[in-house]
């Protein structure tokens, strides 16, 4: 598992039933570090919603 092994994970872009999802899950378990891309993404909103600290691409 990627969560397992890493400090944290990055979420550019996840649906709401995709395999970003559950990595975001296991990491949450794990307490890893989680950060949301602002882009407009049903699991990116679901999780920037759910108050995972959020960054936006500048130009």
């Amino acid at each position: 598992m990627i969560s397992g092994i890493s400090l944290g994970i990055v979420v550019i872009e996840a649906g709401l039933k995709s395999g970003t999802m559950h990595t975001v899950k296991f990491a949450k378990e794990q307490n890893k570090i989680i950060m949301v891309a602002d882009v407009r993404k049903e699991g990116n909103n679901k999780l920037i919603q759910d108050g995972f600290p959020c960054f936006k691409f500048e130009k």
